[in-house]
């Protein structure tokens, strides 16, 4: 939390945190989102949401996708990300990619978690030019369609 603070100090503005990827378990213990959320509590500071990233975290360790994102989290999230999916070359283990679509799976989660989320402010679709002009352009669309009330 000191390092948190020393870079709002040194930056001049809040700092949003965020859980990367997981790929394995640290003893019985897991729950990245809920340290997110005593550090926001403790300092107030907003969280991202990276639905692809938390995806990806649930079937690598075998959770339902929507564990951690309890009401505390969602209601200080301020942005979310969405992206693709890659299979790692590991069976059975995934990481998010940007050059991807993203997958029915990753919506059906963004919508649960959208629906959750009181204080959002944005939403980054995450692609790199290796995903296909029309998928890229149905992705925006979709997101688009969110904002809209349309979905």
């Amino acid at each position: 939390m000191r390092n948190l603070r020393a870079l709002e100090a040194a930056y001049g503005c809040r700092v949003a945190i965020e859980a990367g990827p997981r790929y394995y378990t640290w003893g019985e213990r897991w729950d990245d989102h809920g340290a997110m959320r005593e550090v926001a509590e403790e300092t107030g500071c907003p969280i991202i949401v990276d639905v692809s990233h938390h995806l990806c975290s649930m079937k690598n360790l075998g959770r339902d996708p929507r564990d951690g994102l309890t009401r505390e989290v969602l209601e200080r999230t301020i942005e979310l990300h969405l992206t693709g999916l890659g299979r790692h070359s590991t069976p059975g283990y995934f990481y998010d990619s940007h050059a991807t679509p993203v997958p029915d799976e990753a919506w059906r989660l963004f919508t649960w978690v959208l629906e959750r989320c009181t204080s959002l402010k944005a939403v980054t679709l995450e692609h790199s030019e290796a995903v296909p002009a029309e998928a890229y352009q149905a992705d925006v669309a979709r997101v688009v369609g969110f904002r809209c009330g349309r979905e």
